[in-house]
């Protein structure tokens, strides 16, 4: 992974932790590398009630990866992983709501890092990983 401090990549190495993976330090020590090569948090206004003391965002969260083989060869080109969620923001109430926000962003994380698994463990890519294991 390309960013160790990324929320992502924290719980994406501990869950593979977890599973009994190895993780190297370096890709090259490695059969294969997952690449994370870049996380964004977007918000779009969806609703603003007529006091304007209630609002609703779209939160969307994106990862791109790609995944190598030890020599660097690309097996799975630059991907985009998205989920979103709804937060509702009340300005009476701004400290539970960025507490919502927070929780949001953690199981948007937990959603995509299952979509990475889904990727990686599909009959397409065994096949891929297999024809690179050489």
């Amino acid at each position: 992974s390309s960013n160790n401090r990324s929320g992502f990549t924290r719980l994406l190495k501990t869950t593979l932790r977890n599973l009994d993976v190895r993780i190297e330090d370096r890709s090259e020590q490695a059969p294969f590398a997952i690449h994370i090569l870049e996380e964004r948090l977007n918000q779009t206004a969806s609703a603003v009630s007529a006091s304007t003391q209630t609002s609703q965002y779209t939160l969307i969260y994106t990862v791109y990866f790609e995944l190598t083989d030890r020599r660097g060869k690309i097996i799975i080109p630059q991907t985009a992983l998205t989920d979103s969620r709804v937060l509702t923001l009340n300005m009476n109430q701004l400290l539970s709501s960025n507490n919502e926000a927070l929780s949001l962003q953690k199981a948007m994380q937990q959603d995509i890092m299952m979509k990475l698994f889904n990727r990686l463990t599909a009959k397409r890519t065994r096949r891929l990983l297999a024809g690179h294991k050489k």
